[in-house]
């Protein structure tokens, strides 16, 4: 998340990118009429008075950064759950015998009606197969 925190101060970059290939460096709405409407004392425009680029910045380019930031922030929420699931499965090695089988446990609680009551049993006899394996292939 701060790679995309530090994007926010990359503006001046990216719009030099976007000049280069387009070969303008001009916003399109500098050089087009803009239609007035009838405005009214409570009508506060928050980019009034701002530059075409600051408004730009402000009202595109951290929109889409916040956005982006959001939905990164949702899927590594969503990825944390499946993690605490199911990292028993590729992280027992790093895990204490009783942590892994607490976590293995939990599993078949959460999926009983998809694992067996014995599957903590075969999980362990099968963690013991692979590490055989390791020892053979080592010797």
């Amino acid at each position: 998340m701060k790679s995309l925190d530090k994007l926010r101060y990359k503006f001046e970059n990216y719009e030099q990118q976007a000049g280069d290939r387009c070969g303008s460096s001009t916003y399109r709405s500098g050089s087009q009429r803009v239609p007035m409407r009838k405005r009214y004392l409570s009508d506060g425009d928050a980019v009034e008075g701002m530059s075409r680029q600051q408004t730009f910045k402000v009202t595109t380019f951290y929109v889409i950064i916040d956005q982006l930031k959001s939905a990164l922030e949702k899927r590594i929420e969503a990825y944390s759950l499946v993690l605490q699931r199911f990292g028993v499965l590729t992280e027992y090695e790093s895990m204490s015998d009783e942590d892994t089988d607490v976590a293995i446990t939990g599993l078949v609680g959460v999926y009983a009606k998809d694992l067996s009551s014995d599957f903590p049993a075969e999980f362990r006899q099968c963690i013991c197969w692979i590490e055989e394996q390791r020892h053979n292939e080592i010797t």
